[in-house]
């Protein structure tokens, strides 16, 4: 060994600042401030136990049991260890929506987006913009049919007296109109393929 070799060997650093394994436990804190996670690291089958840390404090998604992660160690120290990223997998690949360049927010499968404070749980359901869209048009288009029919003079009628009545075919259009609204409430809020309500993502219902 040559003198170069020889510094090397001896200056050399076997501390270890970055790793990759899988997650194999979780706990969170009592006071919910902080989740501790087990790492068995690769290759060595090696478990650290690491601070989770999150894209930011208001923005929070928990890893799962076996999910691949990166893992730092302040100054290389083992007791310092913090998960900074896991990482995606066939099970759970990179969305479709985000392969072009789009930016993509989305939950595990099965699981929920909430958007609210940290204190309070949200429940209410975000409303679907083009669904929404769909229901106000089709309402829109029954709406401009009456009015069409009350300038056209085809459903106005005449007065008893000084007492003016409608024609009967302004009374049924106006039926129609109900009728319209209690289908497109069904459709837009209990058909699960129209549904005018998000069944993923949840807010704090408005002060």
């Amino acid at each position: 060994m040559n003198e170069l070799e020889l510094l090397r060997e001896i200056f050399k650093s076997t501390d270890l600042h970055i790793g990759v394994g899988t997650i194999t436990q979780l706990g969170i804190s009592q006071s919910k401030a902080v989740l501790r996670v087990m790492v068995n690291l690769l290759p060595e089958n090696r478990q650290v136990v690491a601070q989770m840390t999150f894209a930011d404090v208001y923005s929070v998604t928990f890893p799962e049991i076996n999910d691949l992660a990166i893992v730092l160690f302040s100054d290389g120290h083992p007791d310092n260890a913090w998960v900074v990223k896991v990482c995606n997998s066939k099970e759970e690949p990179i969305p479709l929506f985000a392969t072009t360049g789009n930016t993509m927010i989305s939950p595990r499968l099965g699981k929920l987006v909430g958007v609210g404070r940290a204190t309070v749980t949200p429940t209410e359901p975000f409303v679907l913009g083009n669904v929404l869209l769909s229901g106000l048009t089709n309402l829109i288009a029954r709406l401009d049919a009456t009015l069409s029919r009350l300038q056209s003079g085809v459903i106005c009628w005449g007065s008893l007296g000084d007492l003016s009545y409608p024609h009967p075919l302004f009374i049924s259009d106006i039926s129609a109109i109900q009728e319209d609204l209690a289908d497109m409430k069904e459709q837009y809020i209990d058909t699960a393929s129209t549904n005018i309500l998000s069944q993923i993502a949840f807010t704090e219902r408005g002060a």
